[in-house]
């Protein structure tokens, strides 16, 4: 996964992106499908990976998410 680490990283904070656009104060609750869905996708396409790894996408994905939506 080393190759491949930083464009699976950056679908991981952008699915949590997504997610916290779908929240107040934009509401564009859409794009909480999208985001869940590639978010799942991820997790699903990265099963050869350690659980440093999967410990990693999950928190960008939690960090993005939180950061965008920390505002209201």
């Amino acid at each position: 996964m080393k190759s491949n680490r930083f464009p699976t990283l950056a679908a991981a904070s952008l699915a949590g992106a997504l997610v916290a656009f779908a929240l107040p104060p934009w509401g564009w609750w859409p794009l909480a499908l999208i985001g869940v869905a590639l978010f799942m996708r991820i997790t699903v396409a990265t099963t050869d990976v350690s659980s440093r790894t999967r410990f990693a996408l999950g928190f960008i994905f939690a960090v993005s998410w939180f950061a965008l939506g920390m505002g209201w």
